[in-house]
């Protein structure tokens, strides 16, 4: 039986506490710098429910980050069309690093609300998948460290990822049973 919403942090210290939500946070240090930038636009037309233009998207870091740019444009009733370039430094080892920082949340969320926890679906095990997954699909630079990524959308056909059909990449994906 679980205890009531919010129960087993009535029962902790405030050091436990600051302990689990320390867990939380990443070491920004290892970080720094940090670049954050976004050029895009976005228009509407008669002919068109909207066209967006990304001219450059980065996130970047110390350890990893990317760059991404493209477009994307629908008309009503059909899929987008378009292209998205990613290039994308120590990609898996971002991922495993996102993923886990959502593992970590969802243990210190399991004493706060247990039912949203559960909501949750991610563990270690997954986190590895989705690290795999990036690798396989991602095409190597000469550097060793980073991946390039091309998703492209020309309806009627089928979206791609780096020339494969975006189910068929998806499909190397091997999450563990639930």
């Amino acid at each position: 039986e679980n205890p009531p919403q919010g129960e087993l942090l009535k029962r902790q210290t405030p050091q436990e506490i600051a302990s689990a939500l320390a867990a939380l946070m990443p070491a920004l240090s290892g970080l720094s710098p940090l670049v954050l930038a976004v050029d895009a636009s976005y228009q509407e037309s008669a002919s068109s429910a909207g066209t967006l233009t990304v001219n450059k998207a980065e996130f970047n870091t110390a350890p990893y980050g990317f760059t991404a740019s493209g477009t994307a444009a629908r008309s009503e009733g059909s899929q987008p069309s378009g292209q998205l370039a990613l290039a994308c430094r120590r990609c898996p080892q971002m991922v495993t690093d996102a993923g886990n920082w959502l593992v970590r949340l969802k243990a210190v969320l399991a004493e706060i609300d247990p039912a949203a926890a559960r909501a949750i679906r991610i563990d270690t095990a997954q986190v590895r998948a989705w690290a795999a997954l990036v690798e396989s699909v991602g095409q190597k630079d000469a550097d060793g460290e980073s991946l390039r990524f091309t998703l492209q959308s020309k309806p009627p056909e089928a979206p791609t990822i780096n020339g494969r059909p975006l189910a068929e990449a998806m499909s190397t994906l091997r999450l563990p049973p639930e």
